[in-house]
């Protein structure tokens, strides 16, 4: 048999399969916009045979592994709704523009130009003043009811990711609605970013079950490196998704060999048993008392007509 007809080695394909699977879980262990908890098998299987691909290519060696299946995931959360968490952003007040020679901070110009230059030049700190200067005293206001929801946004990440809502968070998992509801009813925050965490991903792009050509295509257009690794992880993740039924379909046929050399008749498993085998166990129609079916119906039928004469 010439070496490109020969099978590929299942067991070899299996334990690459696993290593990756484990590299892949040791690196998300430390990537806390994956929303990993509610990641599918599909989605740890394309991980990992992504990772098998970005592992197979050195034209970036200045940057170790994990960094770059985490680049490549943070781009693949652009066209998978739910895969990333939002990124958390500290408000914070812009810093003001001093002038060079007094020190002093410059404020809004009257002159109509000059603001429209500002604005181009330092849009963050011109609304800011613009804010002010309409009405000081909300835009204060505004600005700390933001400064209170980043606080209380990164202290719920902080304690899902260590462990600390698992119970309440497994009310959304499983669809407890009387445990959601009382969640809800107490604490409506907290049981809003839960009910997000446990929002499922979309499938990732290169999905071989269910790819998305649309976010492949634009994965081309803004990243063409990364969308030829994914077409290749594709592949991988389908020849990885096929192993459980070949290597049945492998031990079967040594089943077969094994039984050609003794003289046993053996059936393929999957295509139902031999006819014979069929014969031999099927069991005996039960009849009624009138005998078949038909004789049944004959019988009532005669019943019927006499009682009605």
């Amino acid at each position: 048999m010439k070496k490109d007809d020969q099978k590929p080695d299942i067991g070899a394909l299996k334990k690459s399969m696993e290593y990756h699977h484990t590299a892949v879980d040791k690196i998300f262990e430390g990537y806390k916009r994956l929303k990993k908890k509610v990641l599918t098998p599909s989605h740890r299987l394309c991980a990992a045979a992504y990772n098998k691909v970005i592992a197979d290519d050195d034209i970036d060696p200045s940057r170790s592994l994990p960094e770059r299946l985490v680049n490549d995931f943070e781009i693949f959360g652009t066209v998978t709704p739910k895969l990333l968490r939002d990124p958390l952003v500290e408000p914070k007040v812009p810093k003001p523009l001093l002038d060079p020679l007094s020190g002093r901070q410059i404020g809004l110009p009257d002159n109509h130009t000059e603001r429209v230059k500002f604005e181009q030049d330092y849009p963050e700190l011109f609304a800011w003043l613009v804010g002010m200067e309409k009405n000081q005293i909300s835009h204060l206001r505004a600005f700390n009811e933001k400064v209170r929801a980043f606080e209380q946004r990164r202290d719920f990440e902080t304690d899902f990711l260590a462990g600390r809502y698992d119970d309440k968070f497994a009310a959304f998992m499983n669809g407890d609605l009387a445990a959601q509801s009382a969640l809800i009813k107490n604490d409506p925050t907290l049981a809003s970013f839960l009910k997000e965490e446990a929002t499922q991903p979309a499938a990732l792009p290169f999905d071989p079950e269910r790819p998305n050509h649309t976010a492949l295509a634009r994965l081309a257009k803004d990243h063409p490196a990364v969308a030829e690794r994914a077409r290749e992880a594709m592949k991988l993740a389908a020849e990885w998704a096929d192993l459980p039924a070949r290597e049945a379909e492998e031990q079967f046929s040594t089943m077969v060999e094994v039984a050609k050399k003794h003289g046993w008749n053996l059936s393929d498993p999957a295509k139902g048993q031999t006819g014979e085998r069929r014969k031999k166990d099927r069991k005996p129609m039960k009849l009624s008392k009138y005998g078949s079916a038909a004789q049944e119906a004959a019988q009532k039928e005669a019943a019927k007509k006499k009682q009605n004469g």
